[in-house]
């Protein structure tokens, strides 16, 4: 989902549609997707660290309000 800015829906179609291209059950893909997570280094050091920030207090959000331009009136 944060890969691709999927909603849920469009990510588990996404999940179905390599399921079915590749012949291999959906858990079976999901698994191997967070193995290769652990693996590549985006959850230790990376990844997990920063979406926790912004899952407990907003970070992004409010980066995101700081660094935008002025919105036109």
């Amino acid at each position: 989902m944060l890969t691709f800015g999927l909603n849920v829906d469009a990510a588990f179609a996404l999940l179905v549609w390599h399921s079915q291209r590749s012949n291999r059950k959906v858990h079976a893909i999901a698994a191997d997707l967070v193995a290769h997570l652990d693996d590549d280094g985006l959850s230790g050091n990376g990844l997990r660290p920063a979406m926790e920030r912004i899952l407990t207090n907003g970070e992004a959000r409010e980066k995101r309000r700081a660094s935008a331009p002025p919105r036109p009136r």
